[in-house]
């Protein structure tokens, strides 16, 4: 366990004149804690080739050919990560993204049980208001379960590694809708509601266009869920049901579409980060296969 008093948010730490990382003089903390927190940067974190990792993966992700960049831009991938290389600071965010944990709707990382390696069946980080613990038998090695429900692609950005995802999302697509308007799917699923437990996308809608934030294809905890939620969003918009159910089965053609065409693109490269994205599109179109 990691007690919450050891629980700091990334933007109290700030570079020093040499590169190193330390705790903000405005941070509050007691001397103890900002120097336990620079000198674990210094040896486990950042210092430990945290730059020189973030670096290597853009490096990748740039020098990948230009139709599987295409394709990832609709696929969730941002276009910085596609086309330049990161300054420090943007390093150092993207490096926090998968050492953090939600506490209290806030951000915090938290050292020491950042480090344990993932899998799909290890055991799951458990947030309690005395800190973050997480516990279990293992037969080798302490293994966690990160964010299992998020879609492989995401997963995939913030972490860098192939995992199947219980949920996948539909790519980016602008659907033309005879007799109706445009419908704009996008894949920002941090933009979300909450109704009876569920997350559902976030709606805005014009004289020219609905767009949904994201549209979940595949939910495995909730089968039918994903399908529902799309039919009473746009029957709210005054698309009849019957139109509305159609038109997501057309969605679930053309992602499978989609990722077989991704998945020809990815014969014509080569590179480690290259086998992990035939990985994660395997999972989706294998998630694809159960609706």
């Amino acid at each position: 366990m990691v007690p919450s008093k050891l629980l700091i948010s990334p933007e109290t730490l700030a570079f020093t004149s040499e590169g190193n990382l330390a705790v903000k003089n405005e941070s509050g903390l007691s001397a103890g804690l900002a120097a336990f927190h620079a000198q674990y940067q210094r040896s486990f974190g950042w210092g430990a080739g945290g730059f020189e990792r973030v670096k290597h993966y853009h490096q990748q992700m740039c020098d990948l050919p230009s139709a599987l960049k295409n394709f990832l831009l609709i696929l969730g991938c941002s276009n910085d990560l596609l086309s330049q290389m990161p300054t420090p600071l943007q390093a150092f965010k993207e490096h926090c993204i998968s050492r953090q944990i939600a506490v209290s709707g806030t951000s915090k990382l938290m050292p020491v049980i950042e480090l344990i390696n993932y899998a799909s069946d290890g055991a799951p980080y458990v947030v309690m208001p005395e800190g973050v613990s997480l516990s279990g038998t293992f037969e080798n090695e302490v293994l966690a379960r990160y964010r299992q429900s998020m879609d492989a692609f995401h997963f995939f950005f913030n972490y860098r590694f192939a995992a199947s995802g219980r949920s996948t999302l539909s790519c980016e697509v602008t659907v033309d809708i005879p007799q109706f308007k445009p419908l704009r799917i996008t894949r920002l699923d941090g933009l979300f509601d909450v109704k009876n437990g569920a997350r559902w996308p976030r709606v805005s809608s014009n004289k020219d266009e609905i767009h949904l934030s994201f549209v979940e294809l595949v939910n495995l905890d909730a089968p039918t869920l994903p399908r529902q939620v799309f039919i009473d969003l746009l029957s709210a918009q005054g698309l009849a049901i019957s139109r509305a159910d159609q038109l997501f089965d057309g969605l679930l053609d053309h992602n499978r579409q989609v990722l077989q065409d991704f998945l020809c693109a990815c014969e014509n490269a080569e590179g480690q980060v290259v086998e992990s994205l035939k990985a994660v599109a395997r999972y989706q179109v294998s998630n694809l296969s159960l609706v």
